[in-house]
């Protein structure tokens, strides 16, 4: 992952800024969010968890995990066309 996209990724959804400009970091990242979103649409779905079983919970967050850096390499990319 290139640094632009690990900066973008890391930086927080709702970030509050100080009178100096600093970000207050707290609360989840854009990584953490878009992850948290994949890991939804994967658990609401009935036929990608079966039993809810531990390997199934982790397939869940390898694959939101993916899905969230894969999207921020997208937006980069996006960035670059326009």
């Amino acid at each position: 992952m290139s640094d632009k996209i690990q900066k973008i990724g890391n930086e927080p959804i709702n970030a509050t800024y100080f009178k100096d400009g600093e970000i207050d970091g707290c609360g989840l990242t854009r990584r953490e969010y878009f992850a948290v979103s994949a890991m939804n649409a994967i658990l609401s779905n009935s036929s990608a968890v079966l039993n809810g079983s531990n390997d199934e919970i982790k397939f869940a967050a390898y694959v939101g995990v993916k899905a969230a850096d894969e999207l921020l390499k997208a937006l980069e990319n996006e960035e670059k066309i326009y």
